[in-house]
């Protein structure tokens, strides 16, 4: 009996050769600016239907204070929060203001961490450049590495679900 064909791994292949067509595409600026744009699309369309009560009001009522107060007074408290976090928040509560006052957006509340995302998922793809050396597929690790965040089940919720970064 021959068993050393039943032990060689067998390799996945789609029908005409689609992995290598899509592993080229993505490569380029065109392919990785879509699958940036396709990850921000997802995030978007579940940011404003799902929600974590507690951050959002915690987040408006950080607006609150910070519209009232100013950052300088909520930079000496003591907060649970990154020290440019505040600023941040006050740009999105201003800009909030400027799109008709009031309690801000859902999606607007969750915009520093979706673009938090974003960002995450590009030094992924330029540290996995830089591992890999400039070899001819670096342009493929860092569409890999930049689809294995930007499509992450974990970073996508924590993100577009509840918020938070």
């Amino acid at each position: 009996m021959d068993t050393a064909r039943y032990l060689t791994p067998c390799r996945p292949r789609l029908a005409f050769g689609m992995n290598r067509r899509a592993g080229r595409f993505l490569a380029t600026p065109v392919g990785l600016l879509c699958l940036f744009a396709l990850a921000l699309v997802l995030r978007l369309i579940v940011a404003p239907s799902t929600r974590l009560q507690f951050d959002l009001d915690y987040f408006r009522h950080l607006d609150r204070r910070l519209t009232l107060l100013g950052p300088v007074a909520l930079l000496r408290a003591f907060r649970p929060d990154p020290p440019g976090y505040p600023l941040l928040r006050l740009g999105l509560s201003k800009i909030s203001s400027l799109l008709g006052g009031g309690v801000p957006a859902t999606w607007l509340l969750k915009k520093p961490s979706i673009v938090a995302d974003l960002r995450i998922a590009w030094i992924a793809g330029v540290v996995a450049v830089r591992l890999e050396g400039n070899g001819g597929r670096s342009r493929e690790i860092r569409a890999i590495a930049a689809a294995a965040i930007l499509f992450n089940p974990a970073f996508s919720f924590c993100s577009a679900v509840w918020g938070r970064d």
